[in-house]
């Protein structure tokens, strides 16, 4: 067979792998968008995979209120509670430091983390740890982090849900790429929280949740 002859069959092989190419690249785009819905309560998705994975949620495996959290020692002077937020003293500036300790009971597996929480402008920020604390070792190992100064600021309470570890596309096409569950049978864990005030801003953490993406 001639070389002419083979050309249609490879350029329709070329036009097909462009086309799959082109549709893998807009698919993880799609994944990396924000996401905004009235429900829950005018929440906001790191991306459209986390607004699904949360649909799919079957039930909370560890919820805390702002107002929940141990205030460090060094705080208890600037910490303030009012139903359910915690947040820093109309006349005080500085930061607060609040821990809120993980019981769930059994695994959580990766992780989702929702958090409902008040970022005012400038004078304002809200810092949220998770700590890792295995048997082997005292440290704590932070494992995932959020920080309400890389987000818009709003003069009312916003929720964001998160991914706890980082996920690529091979996840959507069925190839699990993670290897580092949340194992609360075989590690503690906890959330530590910084509310810093200044320039009368009014940071506040409403809410803190830890969902598991997947059914038992």
């Amino acid at each position: 067979m001639s070389r002419t002859a083979n050309r249609p069959t490879r350029w329709t092989r070329n036009v097909v792998a462009a086309a799959l190419a082109g549709l893998t690249l807009a698919c993880a785009g799609a994944a990396t968008a924000e996401v905004c819905t009235d429900f829950p309560r005018d929440t906001c998705f790191e991306d459209e995979l986390a607004r699904v994975q949360f649909s799919d949620v079957l039930e909370s495996r560890w919820r805390r209120a702002g107002s929940t959290g141990i205030a460090d020692e060094s705080s208890l002077g600037s910490f303030a509670l009012k139903g359910r937020d915690a947040y820093v003293r109309r006349n005080r500036e500085g930061t607060v430091l609040l821990r809120y300790p993980v019981d769930c009971a059994r695994d959580v597996g990766q992780g989702l983390v929702h958090i409902r929480y008040k970022d005012d402008g400038p004078g304002a920020r809200v810092h949220v740890r998770l700590l890792e604390e295995t048997d082997f070792s005292d440290e704590l190992e932070p494992i995932f982090e959020f920080d309400s100064d890389d987000r818009p600021s709003l003069s009312r309470a916003q929720a964001i849900v998160l991914r706890i570890f980082p996920e690529t596309f091979e996840e959507l096409t069925g190839r699990d790429t993670i290897d580092r569950p949340i194992r609360c049978t075989s590690k503690s864990y906890l959330f530590e929280v910084r509310l810093t005030r200044s320039q009368g801003g009014d940071p506040r953490l409403s809410t803190l949740g830890l969902l598991d993406r997947g059914a038992d």
